[in-house]
């Protein structure tokens, strides 16, 4: 009987099913969603999905397996510290942070005050993910030779972030036209493109409100 043999990109999956998983449940228990039927569940649970695919899976421009593992590692702290910061951010004005917040420093004088309050030792479980891949870092076998990733396999894993990026958007699009209208409704937004994609589109609406100002 053949010892099992790990496939050559077990890090890379395992970092994003372990962080999809850990922020659906994170959707679940640390932020009130009104969740009208089964689709916006659905829409929900899958839209961390697509960024995640394309965050973890610049690893696959890496040309040694060393320097893969140690961005995968780097792209799991920063998306738990983003994930964490807008839970404590939550708890305490039951509102998502947005780049105009963060140069408030009136509302983080306010949060500091109660840093004490809103924030325990349970709340590592929100680095579950990252404790997740350091262990398969260590105890998964290295590949003794170092290797590329083909360009064919690049080109098909980042066609299939696309889809599925393009499948959460479509069905997010149906249940509330005209969503990216809605800059203001934060919740709507985390609630149909996911807390990292929240914070690419908040990037981008903040950054065409300066460019417009600059202009004016």
């Amino acid at each position: 009987m053949k010892s099992w043999k790990w496939p050559k990109q077990s890090i890379l999956i395992i970092a994003i099913v372990a962080t999809w998983i850990k922020t659906a449940i994170v959707y679940r228990t640390s932020f009130e969603f009104d969740l009208e039927n089964g689709m916006q569940e659905f829409i929900l649970f899958i839209n961390p999905l697509s960024f995640l695919l394309f965050a973890y899976g610049l690893s696959l421009f890496f040309k040694t397996e060393k320097a893969r593992n140690r961005w995968i590692i780097f792209t799991s702290i920063l998306l738990s510290i983003v994930l964490y910061a807008n839970v404590a951010f939550y708890r305490f004005f039951n509102d998502f942070i947005t780049l105009p917040v963060l140069f408030q420093t009136s509302n983080f004088g306010e949060l500091g005050t109660s840093v004490a309050e809103i924030i325990g030792f349970k709340d590592l479980l929100y680095f579950a993910d990252v404790f997740i891949i350091l262990f398969a870092v260590k105890f998964i076998p290295k590949f003794r030779n170092s290797y590329s990733v083909r360009k064919e396999v690049r080109r098909a894993y980042f066609v299939l972030a696309l889809a599925v990026l393009f499948l959460n958007l479509g069905l997010a699009e149906i249940q509330r036209p005209q969503l990216l209208t809605r800059s203001f409704d934060r919740e709507l937004l985390v609630k149909n493109i996911g807390t990292y994609n929240y914070h690419l589109y908040d990037l981008y609406i903040q950054s065409k409100s300066s460019a417009q100002r600059a202009l004016a």
